[in-house]
């Protein structure tokens, strides 16, 4: 049943994840809040686009060794063709918008207001997602990423999609 709910979750993630990211890359100041529907939102816009989705929190050291590599690997990839995004699940405003201004994140980060959290039940953190052209799941891992697996990771998933 749990399987069932986490994977219903993910389909809710992935639909609303669906075509964001477009514009300038002046993501620094700005946190928003974002809630489950938010987030579907958030995701209808990123379709057609492969969608790299980071959870992660400030306090965490494993994210902020892995989150500078998220922001040099955006460099790598055509913001038409690629979308990256960061959901934090730091509760403490502060600190994430301090974290925040001092990455320089290069794409948008948002703090869950928790609702997007309790859905996947996630239980470790960094947990990383990637999501095809068409919004469905074709990676999902919790732990350090390692950069050169995820730029080869999205370069087959854009292949895929030609």
């Amino acid at each position: 049943m749990r399987k069932v709910l986490r994977m219903v979750a993910i389909v809710f993630v992935c639909a609303a994840l669906g075509g964001l990211f477009g514009g300038s890359c002046a993501f620094a100041a700005q946190v928003t809040q974002l809630t489950q529907k938010d987030l579907a939102a958030v995701l209808d816009k990123a379709s057609g686009k492969v969608v790299v989705l980071n959870f992660f929190a400030s306090w965490c050291p494993p994210c902020r060794e892995e989150i500078p590599k998220l922001v040099k690997l955006r460099k790598s990839f055509p913001q038409n063709k690629v979308a990256f995004m960061s959901i934090s699940l730091d509760e403490d405003e502060a600190a994430l918008k301090s974290f925040v201004d001092q990455v320089k994140f290069n794409y948008p980060v948002y703090r869950d207001d928790g609702s997007i959290n309790t859905s996947l039940q996630l239980e470790s953190i960094p947990y990383n997602m990637v999501l095809d052209t068409s919004g469905e799941v074709v990676y999902e891992q919790s732990g350090l990423l390692q950069e050169e697996d995820l730029k080869k990771l999205v370069n087959q998933v854009l292949g895929s999609a030609k």
